[in-house]
């Protein structure tokens, strides 16, 4: 079935990336103001740093992927992902680190790096699984249905993150609440990580289309249609 939660997953790693880029937003303006007493024009700005990073960067991770694989990609965005979001705030407990308009705007950019990571990922992974668990096979009504699920988690990532940046915001510091909702981050990228090494073994182990009449095809079938194949 197409709505099995292993096929699902990264759904939830896109959605969480979702929810570290967009937490933030509601708490930069007035974080900006009250730290470095920058004017509206300059907090309402920066907000622009990570997204104009996602636009830019977005078609060459495309590339990348189609170079290294999206299973590849999905790990980098596990490892990068939470590193870049205890470095927003900062998180406090990184004394080395502190809070500048410079700090602020390179950790902006690198989390537009990270986020299209785990976004453009998503949904070749998911195809990968269902083939693997299908012989080869991805029926079009699977790739209409993971598509739609595909493009519903973003704003369930984006409206869970700017409300509850909404609810914690007057009981923690900028610094603490981003530093926090990063290191939490690092237990779902460790289970993402795991997943990712499992679908890596299952694409292991489909076999590469070959001539021949025993050949798997990697076909789309639509709803209703017959299998070739039987």
């Amino acid at each position: 079935s197409f709505l099995d939660p292993w096929l699902l997953f990264p759904l939830w790693h896109l959605a969480f990336s979702q929810i570290l880029m967009t937490y933030h937003m509601p708490l930069l303006s007035v974080y900006a103001e009250h730290t470095f007493g920058a004017d509206v024009v300059w907090s309402g700005t920066v907000q622009l740093v990570s997204t104009a990073v996602v636009c830019i960067s977005s078609p060459l991770l495309g590339m990348l992927i189609d170079k290294f694989g999206p299973c590849k990609m999905m790990l980098a965005s596990c490892v990068f992902l939470p590193l870049v979001y205890v470095c927003v705030g900062p998180l406090p407990l990184l004394t080395f680190l502190a809070p500048s308009r410079t700090q602020l705007i390179i950790s902006l950019a690198f989390l537009g790096l990270a986020v299209p990571m785990a976004c453009i990922s998503a949904l070749p992974v998911m195809f990968n699984v269902y083939r693997a668990a299908h012989h080869g096979h991805l029926p079009t009504w699977v790739v209409n249905s993971l598509v739609s699920l595909y493009c519903a988690a973003f704003p369930a990532g984006i409206f869970i993150g700017t409300t509850v940046s909404g609810f914690i915001a007057p009981y923690a510091s900028f610094g603490w609440s981003t530093g926090i909702l990063g290191l939490f981050f690092i237990a779902e990228s460790i289970v993402c990580a795991i997943y990712c090494f499992k679908v890596m073994q299952m694409d292991k182990k489909i076999e590469k289309p070959k001539k021949g009449a025993n050949a798997i095809k990697y076909t789309t079938i639509s709803k209703g249609e017959s299998d070739p194949e039987g």
